[in-house]
């Protein structure tokens, strides 16, 4: 039995995400498993009903604010939106046209942006299920972060630079250089000053965001990890 459960969590990407009364875990199966607590039918879900959900892995999720609906992103290019307490596919976003690496949620609109493979980073009016703009980067799209409650948003590319985005006139304001592999994760800060990137080079390196200096700079080491 024990081995069975050690088997169950190897086919489950690292990543669960709590929201409010439920946990939920993403897996590479095509499935998306959701434990919701404190209610009389306590229980897993997976999204079965409405529209069809993935045909491949799942690669990242994000929640809403309210905890009411999961968005989904999978190898199969598209982005599902999944009602946590149902498990029904509300809604579907297809762009895309190679796997999803990145989904992130405005703070201040009812926008989602997906970033992909294909070098596309999306905005997405979720009211209506469709695009705002897409930004074209010059490599794939892993990570990405809203820059607090603004319209901007930092993408970071498999080129190892991150691209700020201005989700309303699609333009690239900003250009951080530094790393020599691809980014894997981003942060800002809660001031919106600063700019932190991890990369499979081993690197954390930071960038200054209100710097006006030019349109291109160069984000400054924090941390090195590689050891000898």
């Amino acid at each position: 039995m024990q081995k069975v459960k050690m088997m169950m969590l190897k086919k489950l990407k690292k990543l669960m995400i709590p929201c409010t009364n439920s946990l939920v875990i993403l897996s590479v199966d095509h499935m998306l498993l959701m434990r919701l607590y404190g209610r009389s039918n306590e229980g897993i879900f997976l999204p079965s009903q409405g529209l069809p959900y993935h045909t491949d892995g799942l690669t990242c999720l994000a929640i809403t604010s309210d905890s009411t609906l999961a968005l989904t992103g999978s190898k199969d290019s598209s982005v599902h939106i999944v009602n946590i307490a149902t498990g029904k596919v509300v809604g579907l976003l297809t762009s895309h046209t190679d796997s999803i690496e990145c989904i992130g949620l405005s703070l201040s609109s009812p926008w989602a942006a997906t970033g992909s493979m294909d070098n596309k980073l999306i905005v997405w009016d979720l009211q209506h299920s469709s695009p705002r703009c897409t930004c074209e980067n010059e490599d794939g799209v892993t990570c990405l972060s809203w820059v607090g409650n603004s319209k901007y948003i930092a993408a970071g590319c498999v080129d190892g630079k991150v691209r700020i985005w201005d989700s309303l006139s699609k333009g690239c304001v900003r250009t951080f250089s530094g790393h020599s592999d691809a980014i894997q994760s981003l942060g800002v800060s809660y001031d919106k000053n600063f700019l932190v990137s991890g990369s499979l080079d081993w690197m954390v390196l930071s960038g200054y965001l209100r710097s006006q200096s030019s349109n291109e700079q160069n984000l400054l080491p924090l941390y090195h990890t590689k050891v000898k």
